[in-house]
């Protein structure tokens, strides 16, 4: 059996989420005509057989579980009774995992050092203001730039997912570092620290 659907992935914890692929098969007749059964209960060697598996996916483990749906349109009538027809439904889950921690680096490194840029601006004199500033709007800029990236990634999502509130909370972190040093050059603030 071949078959390619689309899926629809719940991405809302990417990339920490851990992606679960359903596959259900119900069958066309009754329960007491068609029985549905896994034959296999090893499915070790099934992640090599799934051919459209996106690359850095790895099958972690396959369950199945087996029930039963009726419909009250449809029914099943004999000689003397009549009931509602009861068709099995076997449901597959394949957990999937991510293949290594690289995903993790390619889209959280250029927010994580624009964050460290943004710092930097802390080691420049004072008075050197035009510094200060060229250096925090090349960070705002490096951490805008990668959170479009993430973005490119899954361009048809419409959730907010753990990436963005990363990526977002890095962003308001450099804009809160900028506000630091603007109020250190402001003579009408005295703070402290």
């Amino acid at each position: 059996l071949y078959a390619q659907f689309d899926h629809n992935w719940n991405v809302r914890n990417y990339p920490f989420d851990s992606p679960e692929l359903k596959l259900q098969f119900e069958s066309v007749y009754d329960s007491s005509f068609i029985v549905l059964d896994a034959k296999i209960k090893n499915f070790a060697s099934f992640s090599d057989k799934l051919e459209n598996l996106k690359d850095g996916f790895v099958v972690k483990s396959i369950s199945n579980s087996k029930d039963h749906v009726s419909d009250d349109n449809d029914l099943l009538t004999y000689s003397a009774d009549s009931r509602n027809i009861i068709r099995e439904r076997l449901t597959f889950l394949i957990n999937l995992d991510r293949d290594g921690s690289w995903l993790y680096l390619k889209l959280f490194l250029g927010s994580f050092l624009a964050f460290l840029i943004s710092w930097l601006v802390f080691f420049i004199p004072k008075e050197d203001f035009s510094s200060r500033i060229e250096l925090s709007v090349g960070a705002i800029f490096g951490a805008v730039g990668n959170r479009s990236y993430v973005e490119s990634i899954m361009p048809d999502v419409q959730v907010f997912t753990k990436a963005d509130m990363i990526n977002n909370t890095i962003i308001v972190l450099i804009i809160f570092n900028i506000i630091i040093f603007m109020i250190q050059r402001n003579k009408f603030i005295q703070l402290d620290f």
